[in-house]
């Protein structure tokens, strides 16, 4: 076969599949959204019907899957929740559990439909007639009607809508020591979505791997809503130790100081028993343990982590113990007890005689 041919042959291919490509985007880029087979999901009549998470998932498919594994999946039917409210019987807190829209003054309404669904994907992104988001639009046409890059997601403020304590904390909280204000206090979303670059959307089949073909990759946040994800900001604790002889006395004493740069206190909440657990451990050149102190930490009777502020640990030691104690070990979790624990914190500090403990 010729050159000449053989560029004509790719010419028709690459004629077919733009054509295909077109006849396929023609529902998408029709003027009229009653056109395009998604635009249900923002023709929503709230007393009658409304999308569930795995309609968006069918293109969001990272995002859904990252939903369904949150918390915020299992808010409304987690049993915790349904005893606390007994059995659903306190309408009250059903608006934060499985709300309609967040976008209304004051708290949000319970959903009259998919309230299994908890906190689902119309509650924090269906704003009147669009869906909001951070991402940019790079699609080569719109399925749906969209509101792009939402200041609003990127802030506190829109986890503040129903974590209303939570939030107020964070309000409160000052910037971290030797930070640059005011981007340097961290947002909910910075700690608790991991980031991720990807496409808003993922391909499963031929249709979609058209759409998905024209989407550039953009900077977000997995949809895990994640406390463990503390544990890997860097900064987010940190813990120093010293051991000390006290004045006309034997008596040897090791103290630690911890100090949370969480712009919040820890643990927090505005409802249930929340609790973390403190545990510092003196070790010996053999690992074994010369002391210990444990500090539950409730916030419901004010003992709490408070940001910026250290928290000291005093452990005594026997007098004939203290030559051998080489470290110290901290260890902050939360979380239920048993393997489901998170650490969210943990760190091991050499201790030398000659050094001065924190005063």
């Amino acid at each position: 076969m010729t050159r000449r041919a053989m560029y004509s042959v790719e010419s028709k291919r690459t004629a077919w599949s733009l054509a295909a490509a077109l006849a396929v985007l023609a529902p998408f880029m029709a003027s009229s959204c009653s056109l395009s087979p998604y635009g249900y999901l923002t023709e929503i009549d709230r007393t009658e019907r409304s999308p569930r998470a795995l309609d968006c998932g069918g293109c969001h498919v990272e995002i859904y899957a990252e939903f369904q594994a949150s918390r915020h999946a299992s808010a409304f039917i987690e049993p915790a929740f349904v005893e606390g409210t007994s059995q659903h019987s306190f309408q009250d807190c059903l608006g934060c559990h499985a709300p309609e829209s967040i976008f209304v003054d004051g708290i949000p309404k319970v959903r009259s439909m998919h309230r299994e669904e908890g906190v689902t994907c119309i509650a924090c992104h269906f704003d009147g007639e669009v869906l909001a988001g951070p991402a940019p639009t790079s699609a080569l046409a719109e399925p749906h009607p969209i509101a792009a890059e939402r200041a609003l997601y990127r802030s506190s403020e829109l986890c503040g809508k129903c974590h209303e304590g939570t939030y107020r904390e964070w309000q409160q909280a000052p910037v971290p020591l030797g930070a640059d204000p005011p981007a340097a206090k961290k947002s909910c979303q910075e700690c608790h979505m991991r980031p991720v670059t990807r496409t808003l959307t993922q391909a499963t089949d031929t249709v979609s791997e058209v759409l998905v073909s024209f989407e550039e990759e953009f900077a977000g946040r997995k949809h895990t809503f994640d406390v463990a994800a503390i544990a890997d900001l860097e900064g987010a604790f940190s813990a120093r130790a010293g051991i000390v002889k006290e004045p006309d006395s034997e008596a040897w004493r090791v103290v630690v100081g911890v100090t949370s740069r969480i712009p919040h206190v820890v643990p927090t909440g505005d409802f249930g028993f929340r609790r973390a657990t403190l545990t510092t451990e003196v070790l010996a050149t053999d690992g074994s343990v010369l002391g210990r102190d444990v500090i539950e930490l409730f916030k419901e009777v004010g003992r709490t982590l408070e940001p910026e502020r250290e928290r000291s640990v005093i452990i005594d030691l026997q007098a004939e113990s203290h030559a051998n104690a080489r470290s110290a070990h901290i260890t902050l979790t939360t979380g239920k007890r048993g393997p489901e624990r998170i650490v969210l914190f943990e760190q091991t500090l050499a201790l030398d005689p000659e050094r001065s403990a924190p005063r």
